[in-house]
């Protein structure tokens, strides 16, 4: 996914043989970007926000140390 300056999110698809050669541009507006986006990601965002949870708790943790 691309986002231009202007805000315009496009997705380019390569040529398999040619990888160097796109064969096709998909614009979307911000509602479908994001759609994809979360298609994309490999974790639910459930799990992705609690390891970041634990994470930071684990960061906070050691400062209060």
């Amino acid at each position: 996914m691309i986002i231009s300056p202007t805000g315009q999110r496009s997705l380019i698809v390569y040529d398999r043989q040619v990888p160097d050669t796109p064969i096709a541009t998909v614009e979307f507006d911000q509602q479908e970007a994001d759609q994809v986006a979360g298609l994309l990601h490999s974790r639910p965002l459930a799990e992705r926000l609690a390891a970041v949870e634990q994470r930071l708790e684990s960061l906070l943790q050691d400062v209060r140390d």
